[in-house]
Protein backbone atom coordinates (compact mmCIF):
# COMPACT_ATOMS: atom_id res chain seq x y z
CA UNK A 1 0.00 0.00 0.00
CA UNK A 2 2.44 2.98 -1.08
CA UNK A 3 0.30 5.56 0.73
CA UNK A 4 -0.59 4.02 3.75
CA UNK A 5 -2.91 5.77 5.73
CA UNK A 6 -2.36 9.27 4.18
CA UNK A 7 -4.34 8.72 1.10
CA UNK A 8 -7.73 8.93 3.76
CA UNK A 9 -6.96 12.31 3.72
CA UNK A 10 -8.38 12.74 0.63
CA UNK A 11 -11.23 11.03 0.74
CA UNK A 12 -14.08 13.28 2.20
CA UNK A 13 -15.65 11.61 5.37
CA UNK A 14 -13.83 9.31 6.00
CA UNK A 15 -12.03 9.86 9.16
CA UNK A 16 -14.91 11.38 10.40
CA UNK A 17 -16.26 8.44 9.83
CA UNK A 18 -13.90 6.26 11.23
CA UNK A 19 -14.31 8.31 14.49
CA UNK A 20 -17.61 8.25 14.90
CA UNK A 21 -17.77 4.93 14.81
CA UNK A 22 -15.01 3.95 17.59
CA UNK A 23 -17.34 5.94 19.78
CA UNK A 24 -20.58 4.26 18.73
CA UNK A 25 -18.71 1.25 18.81
CA UNK A 26 -17.26 1.55 22.54
CA UNK A 27 -19.85 0.41 24.46
CA UNK A 28 -19.97 -3.42 23.30
CA UNK A 29 -16.11 -3.49 24.88
CA UNK A 30 -18.00 -1.92 27.73
CA UNK A 31 -20.98 -3.97 28.51
CA UNK A 32 -19.36 -7.43 29.33
CA UNK A 33 -17.36 -6.12 31.99
CA UNK A 34 -19.75 -3.85 33.51
CA UNK A 35 -22.57 -6.36 33.43
CA UNK A 36 -20.99 -9.17 35.26
CA UNK A 37 -20.20 -6.99 37.80
CA UNK A 38 -23.41 -5.78 37.99
CA UNK A 39 -25.15 -8.85 38.33
CA UNK A 40 -22.74 -10.19 40.73
CA UNK A 41 -23.77 -6.85 42.95
CA UNK A 42 -27.47 -7.08 43.07
CA UNK A 43 -28.43 -10.82 41.58
CA UNK A 44 -25.34 -12.67 43.55
CA UNK A 45 -23.92 -14.81 40.32
CA UNK A 46 -21.56 -14.96 38.20
CA UNK A 47 -22.77 -17.80 36.50
CA UNK A 48 -26.24 -15.78 35.29
CA UNK A 49 -23.72 -12.93 34.39
CA UNK A 50 -21.84 -15.18 31.80
CA UNK A 51 -24.89 -16.58 30.87
CA UNK A 52 -26.57 -13.35 30.08
CA UNK A 53 -23.61 -12.07 28.27
CA UNK A 54 -23.05 -14.91 26.11
CA UNK A 55 -26.76 -14.10 24.52
CA UNK A 56 -26.11 -10.77 24.63
CA UNK A 57 -23.40 -11.57 22.22
CA UNK A 58 -25.54 -14.49 20.49
CA UNK A 59 -28.34 -11.90 20.08
CA UNK A 60 -26.16 -9.41 18.79
CA UNK A 61 -24.70 -11.99 16.09
CA UNK A 62 -28.17 -13.06 14.97
CA UNK A 63 -29.69 -9.68 14.29
CA UNK A 64 -26.28 -8.04 12.89
CA UNK A 65 -27.17 -9.22 8.86
CA UNK A 66 -31.36 -8.14 9.38
CA UNK A 67 -30.08 -4.85 10.73
CA UNK A 68 -27.28 -4.54 8.10
CA UNK A 69 -30.21 -5.11 5.68
CA UNK A 70 -32.50 -2.66 6.79
CA UNK A 71 -29.64 0.23 7.07
CA UNK A 72 -28.83 -0.48 3.33
CA UNK A 73 -32.64 -0.09 2.52
CA UNK A 74 -33.77 2.54 4.94
CA UNK A 75 -30.81 4.37 5.20
CA UNK A 76 -27.86 3.70 7.40
CA UNK A 77 -28.03 6.85 9.58
CA UNK A 78 -31.70 6.19 10.42
CA UNK A 79 -31.27 3.24 11.50
CA UNK A 80 -28.25 3.15 13.21
CA UNK A 81 -29.51 6.02 15.63
CA UNK A 82 -33.40 4.73 15.83
CA UNK A 83 -31.30 1.10 17.33
CA UNK A 84 -29.03 3.31 19.65
CA UNK A 85 -32.17 4.47 21.17
CA UNK A 86 -33.55 1.37 21.49
CA UNK A 87 -30.78 -0.36 23.35
CA UNK A 88 -30.15 2.52 24.95
CA UNK A 89 -33.39 3.00 26.84
CA UNK A 90 -32.84 -1.28 26.90
CA UNK A 91 -29.45 -0.76 29.14
CA UNK A 92 -31.11 1.51 31.73
CA UNK A 93 -33.66 -1.21 32.03
CA UNK A 94 -30.85 -4.01 33.08
CA UNK A 95 -29.13 -1.44 35.23
CA UNK A 96 -33.41 -0.69 36.94
CA UNK A 97 -34.54 -3.81 37.10
CA UNK A 98 -31.13 -5.55 38.16
CA UNK A 99 -32.16 -3.52 41.68
CA UNK A 100 -35.09 -6.10 41.56
CA UNK A 101 -33.30 -8.96 41.60
CA UNK A 102 -35.36 -11.03 38.98
CA UNK A 103 -32.98 -12.75 37.46
CA UNK A 104 -34.53 -14.07 34.61
CA UNK A 105 -36.17 -10.56 33.56
CA UNK A 106 -32.83 -8.79 33.69
CA UNK A 107 -31.48 -11.51 31.64
CA UNK A 108 -34.18 -11.56 29.44
CA UNK A 109 -34.13 -7.31 28.94
CA UNK A 110 -30.01 -8.09 28.18
CA UNK A 111 -30.83 -10.14 25.59
CA UNK A 112 -33.25 -8.01 23.48
CA UNK A 113 -30.58 -5.04 24.18
CA UNK A 114 -27.82 -6.90 22.27
CA UNK A 115 -30.15 -7.89 20.05
CA UNK A 116 -30.61 -4.46 19.36
CA UNK A 117 -27.04 -3.47 18.58
CA UNK A 118 -26.52 -1.10 16.42
CA UNK A 119 -25.22 -2.49 12.95
CA UNK A 120 -22.00 0.69 12.68
CA UNK A 121 -19.48 -2.10 11.60
CA UNK A 122 -21.80 -2.90 8.53
CA UNK A 123 -22.63 1.01 7.47
CA UNK A 124 -18.88 1.55 8.24
CA UNK A 125 -17.34 -1.33 5.89
CA UNK A 126 -20.18 -0.95 3.04
CA UNK A 127 -19.08 2.49 2.95
CA UNK A 128 -15.42 1.84 2.97
CA UNK A 129 -15.97 -0.57 0.53
CA UNK A 130 -16.88 1.83 -1.97
CA UNK A 131 -13.64 3.82 -1.52
CA UNK A 132 -11.12 3.55 -4.72
CA UNK A 133 -8.77 0.81 -4.47
CA UNK A 134 -6.20 2.12 -2.71
CA UNK A 135 -8.16 3.88 0.02
CA UNK A 136 -10.45 1.16 0.33
CA UNK A 137 -7.21 -0.55 1.83
CA UNK A 138 -6.48 1.80 4.07
CA UNK A 139 -9.56 2.22 5.52
CA UNK A 140 -10.58 -1.49 6.04
CA UNK A 141 -6.71 -1.81 8.09
CA UNK A 142 -7.50 1.02 9.62
CA UNK A 143 -11.26 -0.52 10.58
CA UNK A 144 -9.57 -3.93 12.12
CA UNK A 145 -7.06 -1.21 14.05
CA UNK A 146 -9.80 0.73 15.36
CA UNK A 147 -11.89 -2.20 16.64
CA UNK A 148 -8.35 -3.44 18.92
CA UNK A 149 -8.28 0.33 20.22
CA UNK A 150 -12.07 -0.09 21.06
CA UNK A 151 -11.13 -3.62 23.29
CA UNK A 152 -8.22 -1.71 24.87
CA UNK A 153 -10.17 1.36 25.93
CA UNK A 154 -13.62 -0.21 26.34
CA UNK A 155 -12.68 -1.53 29.93
CA UNK A 156 -10.22 0.41 30.81
CA UNK A 157 -12.95 3.34 30.77
CA UNK A 158 -15.67 0.48 33.02
CA UNK A 159 -12.62 0.05 35.58
CA UNK A 160 -12.55 4.06 35.93
CA UNK A 161 -16.04 4.39 36.20
CA UNK A 162 -16.07 1.93 38.41
CA UNK A 163 -13.43 3.10 41.08
CA UNK A 164 -15.36 6.32 41.43
CA UNK A 165 -18.94 5.05 41.26
CA UNK A 166 -21.02 1.44 40.45
CA UNK A 167 -20.96 -1.17 37.62
CA UNK A 168 -24.60 0.32 36.82
CA UNK A 169 -23.40 3.51 35.69
CA UNK A 170 -20.76 1.93 33.52
CA UNK A 171 -23.34 -0.01 31.81
CA UNK A 172 -25.55 3.44 31.58
CA UNK A 173 -22.77 5.20 30.43
CA UNK A 174 -21.92 2.64 27.67
CA UNK A 175 -25.56 3.08 25.98
CA UNK A 176 -25.12 6.96 26.35
CA UNK A 177 -21.46 6.74 24.37
CA UNK A 178 -23.48 4.68 21.68
CA UNK A 179 -26.01 7.07 21.40
CA UNK A 180 -23.54 9.85 21.15
CA UNK A 181 -21.56 8.07 18.75
CA UNK A 182 -24.27 6.85 16.18
CA UNK A 183 -25.53 10.17 15.95
CA UNK A 184 -22.40 11.55 14.63
CA UNK A 185 -22.32 8.47 11.95
CA UNK A 186 -22.70 10.33 8.75
CA UNK A 187 -21.96 7.46 6.03
CA UNK A 188 -20.19 8.81 2.99
CA UNK A 189 -22.36 7.69 0.66
CA UNK A 190 -25.48 5.08 1.02
CA UNK A 191 -25.28 2.26 -0.50
CA UNK A 192 -27.83 0.88 -3.48
CA UNK A 193 -30.57 -1.47 -3.06
CA UNK A 194 -29.42 -5.11 -2.69
CA UNK A 195 -30.19 -7.53 -5.12
CA UNK A 196 -32.15 -10.17 -3.29
CA UNK A 197 -30.79 -13.58 -4.47
CA UNK A 198 -31.54 -15.56 -1.47
CA UNK A 199 -30.91 -15.22 1.89
CA UNK A 200 -29.55 -18.49 2.50
CA UNK A 201 -26.99 -18.53 0.00
CA UNK A 202 -24.28 -17.79 2.06
CA UNK A 203 -24.55 -20.51 4.81
CA UNK A 204 -24.28 -22.64 1.92
CA UNK A 205 -20.50 -22.16 1.66
CA UNK A 206 -18.91 -24.62 3.12
CA UNK A 207 -15.91 -21.37 4.17
CA UNK A 208 -18.62 -19.34 5.52
CA UNK A 209 -20.26 -22.62 7.99
CA UNK A 210 -16.24 -22.91 8.78
CA UNK A 211 -15.50 -19.09 10.05
CA UNK A 212 -19.26 -19.11 11.83
CA UNK A 213 -18.40 -22.19 13.93
CA UNK A 214 -14.98 -20.43 14.79
CA UNK A 215 -16.61 -17.50 15.71
CA UNK A 216 -18.95 -18.83 17.68
CA UNK A 217 -16.45 -21.16 19.43
CA UNK A 218 -14.52 -17.91 20.31
CA UNK A 219 -17.62 -16.10 21.69
CA UNK A 220 -17.51 -18.66 24.22
CA UNK A 221 -14.49 -18.33 24.99
CA UNK A 222 -14.42 -14.84 25.34
CA UNK A 223 -17.59 -14.86 27.53
CA UNK A 224 -16.07 -17.93 29.65
CA UNK A 225 -12.63 -15.66 30.25
CA UNK A 226 -14.28 -12.52 30.85
CA UNK A 227 -16.95 -13.91 33.16
CA UNK A 228 -13.42 -16.01 35.30
CA UNK A 229 -11.24 -12.92 35.28
CA UNK A 230 -13.61 -10.13 36.73
CA UNK A 231 -14.81 -13.33 39.23
CA UNK A 232 -11.68 -13.08 40.42
CA UNK A 233 -11.07 -9.50 40.50
CA UNK A 234 -14.07 -8.98 42.22
CA UNK A 235 -13.90 -11.29 44.84
CA UNK A 236 -10.11 -10.16 45.48
CA UNK A 237 -11.79 -6.21 46.06
CA UNK A 238 -9.85 -5.38 43.09
CA UNK A 239 -12.76 -4.71 40.51
CA UNK A 240 -11.28 -1.65 38.71
CA UNK A 241 -8.25 -4.05 37.73
CA UNK A 242 -10.79 -6.04 35.30
CA UNK A 243 -10.66 -3.42 33.00
CA UNK A 244 -6.57 -3.32 32.95
CA UNK A 245 -6.70 -6.95 32.40
CA UNK A 246 -9.52 -6.89 29.25
CA UNK A 247 -6.99 -4.19 27.86
CA UNK A 248 -4.25 -6.53 28.12
CA UNK A 249 -5.72 -9.62 26.29
CA UNK A 250 -7.07 -7.04 23.87
CA UNK A 251 -2.89 -5.55 23.56
CA UNK A 252 -1.96 -8.99 23.48
CA UNK A 253 -4.78 -9.83 20.64
CA UNK A 254 -3.39 -6.23 18.75
CA UNK A 255 0.14 -7.62 18.86
CA UNK A 256 -0.81 -11.40 17.60
CA UNK A 257 -2.29 -10.19 14.59
CA UNK A 258 0.76 -7.41 13.94
CA UNK A 259 2.75 -10.47 14.09
CA UNK A 260 0.95 -12.93 12.08
CA UNK A 261 0.39 -9.95 9.24
CA UNK A 262 4.33 -9.50 9.26
CA UNK A 263 4.86 -13.53 8.29
CA UNK A 264 4.84 -14.90 4.76
CA UNK A 265 2.56 -17.74 4.61
CA UNK A 266 2.75 -20.45 1.98
CA UNK A 267 -0.96 -20.67 -0.03
CA UNK A 268 -1.64 -16.74 0.55
CA UNK A 269 -1.91 -15.02 -2.17
CA UNK A 270 1.36 -14.78 -4.22
CA UNK A 271 3.12 -16.77 -1.67
CA UNK A 272 2.74 -14.04 0.99
CA UNK A 273 0.24 -11.65 2.88
CA UNK A 274 0.51 -8.46 1.90
CA UNK A 275 3.00 -5.46 3.33
CA UNK A 276 0.08 -4.15 5.30
CA UNK A 277 -0.53 -6.48 8.73
CA UNK A 278 -3.54 -8.89 8.70
CA UNK A 279 -5.09 -7.66 11.85
CA UNK A 280 -5.98 -10.27 14.33
CA UNK A 281 -8.94 -12.79 13.59
CA UNK A 282 -10.20 -12.52 16.95
CA UNK A 283 -11.02 -8.68 16.08
CA UNK A 284 -13.13 -9.73 13.32
CA UNK A 285 -14.75 -12.41 15.92
CA UNK A 286 -15.14 -9.47 18.10
CA UNK A 287 -16.28 -6.87 16.30
CA UNK A 288 -19.29 -4.95 17.31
Amino acid sequence: MSGGFGVLRHQPGVLPLAGASVLARLPFSMVSVAAILLFRGHLHSYAIGGLAIALYSAAAAATSPLLGRLATRLGARRVVIGVAIVRAGLLVAVVALAQTGNAALVTVTMVLAGAAEPPVTAVVRSAFARLPEEARSAALSLDSILIEVIFITGPLLVGLVVLVATSGYAVIIAGVLALLGAALIRPTSEAPPPVDSGRANALRLPAVRAVGGVSLAQVLTFASVETAYTAACNDQHHAPLVGVLAALWAVASATGGIVYGMRRWAGSPGGATRSRPRWSASASCRSP
